[in-house]
């Protein structure tokens, strides 16, 4: 059956799917931050945990919005582009890049997580980048990690469906398979 399915994309590869203002930008960030960016675990301790589970996470997440949003789009339209979508996951975790460092095979924070690092990511990627996010892009980044403290029973939707899907892509990886994706090429 394993053999059945599609091969998982790599990196290089998912970002020639994004439209082009999206792919310049993410191939930026790359050649920029690569350093970081291909060294750095997925998180200190929950998912990815290993040197470069980083770029293995948000690899894995993006493979799998693909599948998602396809699987999605064949029953009902979605309101956003799989481009969009794969762009706001390369960038859901960016703060990480900002943060940590590989010093002698250790991981080393320069900061805590702060719950506004998407104003601060937003800020760099107009200014260094020259790209504005969209209003739906701006709210999957803010709530990619779910609606916390916005959160209000019977109150406002506030978590836009790019964002919803982003957040299933992001947990999915983090929380079902926190401890695969080491190979870029195979499930």
């Amino acid at each position: 059956m394993k053999s059945d399915l599609p091969a998982k994309i790599p990196l290089v590869e998912l970002l020639s799917l994004m439209n082009p203002a999206h792919k310049q930008v993410a191939e930026k960030i790359c050649e920029d931050y690569k350093d970081i960016i291909f060294s750095i675990p997925g998180s200190a301790g929950k998912h990815q945990v290993w040197q470069g589970g980083y770029v293995n996470h948000v690899e894995e997440a993006m493979n799998i919005a693909i599948s998602l949003y396809h699987q999605l789009t064949i029953r009902r339209p979605l309101d956003f582009s799989l481009s969009s979508a794969l762009f706001c996951i390369f960038l859901h975790d960016f703060d990480k890049v900002q943060r940590y460092r590989m010093v002698n095979d250790q991981l080393q924070s320069k900061g805590v997580y702060q719950k506004d690092y998407i104003h601060h990511t937003r800020e760099i990627i107009a200014t260094q980048y020259d790209y504005e996010l969209t209003a739906q892009e701006f709210n999957a980044l803010l709530y990619v990690h779910g609606e916390g403290d916005d959160y209000e029973p019977g109150g406002k939707r506030v978590m836009q469906p790019l964002a919803a899907l982003v957040h299933c892509c992001d947990v999915i990886s983090a929380r079902i398979w926190f401890d695969e994706g080491k190979n870029s090429e195979n499930w």
